[in-house]
């Protein structure tokens, strides 16, 4: 009886935990928040196993495996939810069956006190060795795994030491130790804001992490020390709020945004409303083409804006432009009155990438030409995008 009220506090806490957990889905769709209810499900388990323990603390084999197991793979949901590719369900499957079978297994052979060197050693090959070798073999060498590899590589190679020599618990702390601690670095990395939900969750992995050499080495120097169980639950907890707390941060900041774009809408429409009701009462278009241009300019994602009429149908002329400066202004405006005809205009919007009903892309290549307007702006090159391209819109009026 005295088990269960010891224990029944860190259960309440966690039960109502993973309530809020769900709760949040309604809100937050999210494959990561999936993943990390079913990690607090299974620390959950892990602390209601233990209910059934014997008073002499020793635990059955069963009842070993499902405590310690839930724990080991709770610690690779939270490190399957913080990867790049946690929304591929098929990647995120590969990735915790590389790591988790074997952990189960390790789990298993110290549950039933089995004395197999391979078995151990192979397990932890399996994932000191393999998750690195995963994360490499499924996307280009970059700084990060070059940082973290080798740590995990190093740590795998002394348990699989230990294990030759028949210590087997060194190979079940590192895991435990990496598999809580390494995601306090990736939640820096995947949440990029040094906000007060980040900073806690990070510092309680890593905290969390720390507690089991910190717990080891205090039963081996000094296990007369008597300490408070709850103390080391204390990480556990600074994680769960801070992830409740990074999930509302997330949900304000897209709100916030939700509110700028708002207003950035109604600040177009507004502009483009006043330009229009001018053109209804009479005034000419060539008066409001510079305007028409600039706020076209303001409202998009366009850091140049021309305008090109045509009366004739065979020449053009700039009629407004905005972004055009010094010797781009006077070449634009000289292309448009000498060199560009209306033709041209017809067979670049025959030969481009159509991108909306009435929008086409010309690809660098395609606008030489025509001759460009060079610019001093330099952007990243993308599939979508490179310099050189120009967006050309058609507008016809009515005659």
């Amino acid at each position: 009886m005295a088990n269960l009220f010891d224990k029944l506090p860190t259960i309440l806490v966690l039960a109502v935990m993973v309530g809020i957990f769900v709760a949040l889905r309604r809100h937050v769709k999210s494959a990561r928040l999936h993943l990390w209810i079913t990690a607090w499900v299974l620390i959950f388990v892990h602390f209601f196993v233990q209910l059934f323990e014997p008073a002499d603390g020793n635990l059955t084999p069963v009842t070993f495996m499902i405590d310690l197991g839930c724990l080991q793979l709770s610690a690779l949901y939270f490190i399957a939810s913080l990867t790049s590719f946690f929304e591929d369900t098929r990647l995120t499957v590969s990735l915790l069956a590389l790591t988790g079978v074997p952990a189960l297994v390790y789990t298993a052979g110290l549950a039933y006190e089995l004395n197999w060197r391979w078995l151990y050693i192979s397990c932890a090959a399996l994932i000191f060795y393999g998750a690195p070798l995963f994360a490499v073999l499924r996307r280009k060498l970059i700084i990060q795994i070059l940082l973290w590899a080798p740590i995990v590589a190093i740590t795998g190679t002394v348990a699989i030491v230990r294990a030759w020599h028949g210590h087997y618990d060194f190979g079940f702390l590192a895991m435990l130790t990496l598999g809580f601690a390494f995601p306090g670095f990736l939640f820096f990395r995947r949440y990029s804001h040094w906000t007060p939900g980040v900073v806690t969750s990070a510092g309680g992995f890593l905290l969390w992490g720390a507690v089991f050499p910190i717990g080891q080495m205090m039963s081996v120097w000094a296990p007369n020390l008597k300490v408070n169980p709850e103390l080391w639950n204390t990480p556990k907890f600074f994680v769960a709020f801070g992830m409740i707390l990074t999930l509302l941060e997330d949900k304000s900041e897209f709100l916030r945004s939700a509110r700028r774009r708002e207003q950035k809408l109604n600040h177009q429409l507004q502009k483009f409303a006043g330009i229009t009701s001018r053109l209804l009462s009479g005034e000419d278009v060539n008066s409001v083409c510079n305007e028409i241009a600039a706020a076209i300019r303001e409202t998009s994602t366009f850091d140049r804006v021309v305008i090109i009429l045509s009366h004739d149908g065979r020449n053009l002329f700039a009629a407004g432009h905005c972004g055009y400066e010094g010797d781009a202004k006077d070449l634009l405006e000289q292309k448009c009155n000498e060199v560009w005809k209306f033709d041209d205009l017809v067979e670049a919007c025959t030969v481009g990438q159509k991108l909306g009903e009435r929008s086409v892309m010309l690809r660098a290549e395609q606008m030489q030409k025509y001759g460009q307007v060079p610019s001093a702006a330099r952007y990243e090159p993308s599939q979508h995008w490179v310099k050189g391209n120009q967006v050309l819109v058609a507008l016809r009026s009515m005659r």
